[in-house]
Order: C-alpha cells, then structure tokens, then sequence
C-alpha cells in the first residue's frame, strides 16, 4: 500500500447543504440513505446528485489526484477505465451515514474492490494515515 496525502474535502460536499438546512451536504445524503436503508433493506445506493451531476462523477478526478491515479490499496497503476471504482472504506451497508463522508472514500481497483468487499474492521490500515 502506498501512503498518500488526503486533501481537505471537496466544497460541495462540506458547505451546508442549503439555507435551512445547516448540516454539511455529505452528511444530509448519509442521513437519507440511512433513513431509506432503515425502511428497506435491500435499498440499492445511487450517487446523489449535486448541480445535475451524480456525485461519484465529481469525486472520481479528486481522488485519481490525490493518489496519482494509483489504486488506494495495492498501489495499481494506471488504473483501467473498468477499474474507476470508489471504494467506501467502511461499507455503505454498516456505515450508511458515512457513504459521502470524504474520509470514507478512496479510489480502488476492481480487485481490491471486490476483495474487501462489505468487510471491515478497525484495525485495517488506511493509506491516507501514519
């Protein structure tokens, strides 16, 4: 695993997400996955969008940058097209809140991503602390 430097989070994520509402943006979206992963289950997660865009299509060139465009995990590069992946460190499926948190996500291959899956556990390593 290659370490990298996480940069802060993307404005759009971490501004309020409106003017009543003074929650950051990501948290908002958490907050709704939840409540609908809590009415149903089997709830699939879609990116939500921000200004008509899906928000995994704003995050993908942020991440590829902070990590040189090299898999967040086992250090692959180039990354495939196919391989464009973001990876929810904690799993949506256990961590619903955190699906848009900005520390969550990292880029990942298809083989780390499927690899790792829904597990988790507090001792992994993140590449993006010491």
């Amino acid at each position: 695993m290659r370490k990298f430097l996480r940069v802060n989070g993307p404005t759009f994520l971490l501004k309020n997400f409106s003017a009543t509402v003074t929650k950051p943006r990501w948290q908002v979206y958490g907050e709704r996955y939840a409540e609908r992963r809590a009415i149903n289950k089997s709830f699939e997660f879609a990116w939500p969008q921000y200004q008509k865009r899906a928000l995994n299509h704003l995050l993908m060139p942020l991440l590829m940058l902070q990590t040189d465009a090299h898999c967040s995990y086992c250090d692959a590069y180039p990354l495939m097209s196919a391989d464009n992946t973001i990876d929810h460190f904690k799993p949506k499926s256990k961590y619903p809140l955190e699906v848009c948190k900005w520390e969550n996500l990292y880029i990942a291959c298809a083989h780390c991503q499927k690899e790792k899956g829904t597990s988790h556990d507090e001792k992994l390593l993140r590449p993006d602390e010491s």
